[in-house]
């Protein structure tokens, strides 16, 4: 079961301690198995969770845009914060394999 792409993308840029194209967040997530998909567009996936998520947090968002679609983990985003989102993103994982 793969996570979803805003945790994926969090685990990548908190490896990696360096700014990333959103190109390279998503390969590097395919590549360790992150994440699932069976689009064809997996990067626009990424790119848009991403977005979305500076877009509704601002500040507090994960992500800080670097330039264009380069991105690095918010220096202020913890290791706690990740830690809450990937517990609640596995609920919500457990709820769809219990409905689906």
């Amino acid at each position: 079961m793969g996570l979803s792409f805003k945790l994926a993308a969090i685990k990548i840029l908190n490896e990696t301690k360096q700014p990333l194209h959103v190109d390279e967040i998503t390969k590097l997530a395919l590549e360790k198995g992150l994440i699932e998909t069976t689009g064809s567009t997996p990067e626009k996936t990424m790119s848009t969770e991403i977005r979305r998520d500076i877009k509704k947090n601002k500040n507090n968002s994960a992500f800080t845009l670097v330039q264009n679609v380069v991105y690095l983990l918010n220096p202020n985003y913890t290791e706690e914060k990740q830690k809450l989102e990937e517990r609640e993103g596995s609920i919500l994982k457990d709820n769809e394999n219990l409905n689906g």
